[in-house]
């Protein structure tokens, strides 16, 4: 029979702060993996590297918003945010998908409002929303847009397009649909030219002037496309109809139809994924036997 070991077990000496500090992160007895969701949902949010991050850009955002503002109320020149500001939100918010609790499908404006329901002073979903508003009174219109809002006369958009963009030499029959899109006191004079030009070379000379006067607004708005392609990208990663509408890049027509494109696309992804569900189901019995 052994004797029982009455002799103290000797205590070991508790290794020094600095040796601990010294020691890799994975390599401390209570240490587990940074990059876990659970360590940063069950750290605190001043050490959470979401909200550091979010914290960070959200103000920015509302910066940016204030400064069209500004710019619009006191006859300023344009001051859009920087396209690093806007791909650095974007990338905060893909990086937050790893710790939310949403579908893997969940869209970036679903983040966003989940983030302001996770920390209460972010407000990311509503800056971003009054950048979108505080865009649309720099917004111009274009002709070719005007028409597709307008539903008036949708056949001849085609023809209007290769006349502003291609070109193409007006006719005098095109005189008659040119005129109702212009203000009305442009329209008043184009009228009383049309009414005393008798001969089809004077129709024809001013059908060719009216596109000449149009011309000028689409290539202004061709412009402030192309300065504004940073930004447009930037609501579209959103997946938000109305949001590209509040900001006036597209008309409620389109916003519409971009709305039940969006709602078919879903429904195709979501009917394919079921039948990814079924196969995998019909394929276990068969693998079990």
């Amino acid at each position: 029979m052994k004797r029982p070991n009455t002799q103290a077990k000797k205590k070991r000496k508790p290794a020094s702060r600095e040796a601990i500090k010294s020691k890799s992160l994975m390599k401390r007895r209570s240490a587990r993996d940074p990059e876990s969701p659970l360590d940063v949902l069950h750290a605190g949010p001043f050490k959470n590297p979401h909200y550091l991050r979010l914290t960070e850009l959200a103000p920015q955002i509302g910066e940016a918003a204030s400064k069209l503002c500004a710019c619009a109320v006191e006859g300023k020149g344009l001051e859009l945010p920087s396209e690093k500001l806007l791909h650095d939100v974007l990338d905060a918010l893909r990086q937050f998908r790893r710790i939310s609790r949403r579908s893997p499908g969940a869209s970036l404006m679903t983040l966003a409002a989940e983030a302001d329901e996770m920390w209460e002073r972010l407000h990311l979903r509503k800056r971003i929303k009054r950048l979108a508003a505080n865009l649309k009174p720099w917004m111009l219109e274009s002709p070719i847009e005007k028409l597709e809002s307008s539903r008036k006369d949708p056949s001849y958009l085609k023809r209007l397009r290769s006349l502003l963009r291609e070109n193409v030499d007006a006719g005098a029959s095109d005189l008659v649909k040119l005129i109702p899109m212009f203000s009305e006191a442009t329209r008043r004079n184009i009228e009383i030219l049309a009414k005393t030009a008798q001969t089809n070379a004077t129709q024809i000379a001013l059908a060719r002037l009216c596109v000449e006067l149009l011309r000028e607004p689409e290539a202004r708005y061709t412009e402030q496309r192309r300065l504004l392609e940073p930004v447009y990208r930037f609501l579209c990663a959103f997946d938000s109809a109305h949001l590209l509408r509040e900001a006036g890049f597209i008309s409620e027509v389109r916003e519409q139809a971009l709305i039940r494109f969006m709602q078919i696309h879903r429904a195709r992804a979501s009917a394919r994924v079921r039948k990814q569900q079924e196969r995998s189901r019909q394929k276990k019995p068969a693998a079990k036997a």
